[in-house]
């Protein structure tokens, strides 16, 4: 979404994958967007790698790496 200029929505829906994370903030390889469970391997490398890419992409868009200070405000 970022790298189509959906860049709100892109922030939006990242905020929303942060909170379907455990206490350690570690993901399984599938989630459920409907109520946050978490199916699959636990914990999944590749999951993570695609947080980090959107992080990234997002970061990138605002031209601020630290965005993540504005997530929790």
């Amino acid at each position: 979404m970022a790298c189509v200029g959906r860049l709100e929505e892109a922030q939006d829906v990242f905020k929303q994958l942060l909170s379907f994370g455990n206490h350690l903030m570690l993901f399984s390889e599938d989630v459920d967007n409907e109520d946050g469970s978490q199916w699959g391997n636990f914990p999944q490398a590749y999951s993570h790698v695609g947080l980090v890419n959107a992080a990234y992409r997002i970061a990138i868009k605002l031209d601020n790496p630290t965005f993540f200070d504005s997530l929790y405000e």
